[in-house]
């Protein structure tokens, strides 16, 4: 079953990476190799946050953090994020909401 759960998290995260690029013209299949490796620290980094969120939040919170729904948001965040570093590493500029960050 874990197996299952991972391979999910896997195709959000990655799915959600390839519609940010793809708003902004470009084809992530161009970018495959550098995406995936920035979508793996993205997934690095929301798992911590996930496992920060659970220590300190409440207990309905907490719970809630098992949740496949609710990790999925922040994997397909994590998605984003590798866009967004791919989006920068390229040189391109964005102006959708969910790529334009600082940092």
């Amino acid at each position: 079953m874990t197996n299952i759960r991972s391979e999910q998290a896997a195709r959000l995260t990655l799915e959600a990476a390839y519609d940010e690029c793809r708003a902004v013209n470009i084809d992530p299949a161009n970018h495959q190799d550098l995406l995936a490796d920035f979508a793996t620290n993205s997934v690095r980094q929301a798992v911590m946050e996930m496992a920060v969120d659970q220590k300190t939040a409440g207990p309905k919170f907490a719970f809630q953090l098992t949740t496949a729904a609710v990790q999925n948001i922040y994997f397909a965040d994590a998605g984003r994020r590798a866009a967004h570093s791919l989006l920068k590493h390229l040189g391109v500029p964005h102006a959708r909401l969910t790529t334009n960050r600082k940092g």
